[in-house]
């Protein structure tokens, strides 16, 4: 008869948690069957403990979704997923962290496992229901994470997510203004304003700190948009004067024949209207700025109207 029982009781334990990615509170489990199920079914390797009274199924023990929703459920309702956890599952992040980003209020600290990170927040932010968890939105989790991310990919996730619309530059100024303390905030405000100011990729911002810096090329108009026989052409940098454009040839596209070829035919276009473009690479603009800015001079000045 006690087999009878605990086998109806596993079988119904297994039908509770196969179908949800998520943790189960031990309390949870075993009301839903017993806590003699409960143990069968760890001893039999169905639950695997994530920390004590926190258990997941075997095959989702290496689950974000699920070691997230564990960590908020040790963190308590006042726990809020944030920082590279909140980024990867809004898809602003392509991979998981290894840790779990967790805020708690001030004065709720506790001994903390290992595979969770927790910072103590001072002062509120927005955040959303995510299946059953409260997560950060993707503005407060940029500002959270971006002091950790790698230096040389940070800047271009946020050129990313604004250009893909996950992010809103708007809202995130704004949130970074509320925040007092923030990693690399120097860094995250000057990026914030490139932005503002038209900067659509990290080669973009490097160009507007380091060649167009001067008064002359200062007043160009950045991110120009004109329409040409029904087509619209969106220029770098743009001199109505001299009808002299500029264009940032990114890393990604040297060597690319078919964004070459396109190029070659956007400029053709372009001289048809009697607009000369002038294109500097990836590498001229990050390790020669002097020069791109001395050819630029040299550009205008030779097309000046006289």
């Amino acid at each position: 008869m006690w087999c009878v029982k605990s086998t109806a009781h596993s079988r119904a334990l297994a039908s509770l948690v196969s179908h949800q990615v998520r943790s189960y509170s031990i309390h949870e489990l075993a009301s839903a069957t017993s806590e003699n199920a409960v143990r069968v079914a760890v001893a039999n390797g169905l639950l695997v403990r994530l920390m004590r009274g926190v258990y997941v199924t075997a095959e989702q023990q290496d689950s974000f979704t699920a070691r997230a929703h564990a960590a908020l459920r040790w963190a308590g309702p006042t726990g809020v997923l944030t920082g590279e956890s909140a980024l990867f599952l809004w898809g602003v992040l392509e991979e998981p962290p290894t840790q779990i980003q967790i805020t708690l209020p001030l004065g709720t600290g506790r001994s903390t496992p290992k595979w969770i990170h927790v910072e103590y927040r001072s002062v509120p932010f927005e955040t959303a229901a995510w299946v059953s968890m409260t997560i950060a939105r993707t503005e407060p989790a940029l500002i959270n994470a971006f002091g950790r991310l790698p230096v040389r990919t940070r800047e271009n996730l946020v050129f990313s997510a604004v250009h893909q619309g996950t992010i809103s530059i708007d809202v995130l100024a704004r949130a970074l203004r509320q925040v007092p303390r923030v990693r690399a905030r120097r860094q995250l405000e000057r990026l914030v304003a490139a932005i503002a100011m038209g900067d659509e990729s990290h080669l973009e911002r490097a160009g507007s700190d380091t060649v167009f810096i001067s008064s002359e090329l200062k007043v160009l108009l950045r991110q120009h948009n004109l329409r040409i026989d029904g087509q619209r052409y969106r220029l770098d940098y743009f001199d109505p004067a001299t009808r002299t454009a500029f264009e940032l040839d990114g890393a990604a596209f040297h060597g690319n024949l078919e964004q070459r070829t396109k190029d070659i035919a956007r400029d053709a276009i372009l001289a048809g209207a009697g607009i000369l473009t002038v294109r500097f690479g990836y590498g001229d603009v990050m390790d020669r700025p002097d020069w791109c800015r001395k050819v630029a001079h040299a550009v205008l000045q030779s097309r000046q109207v006289a």
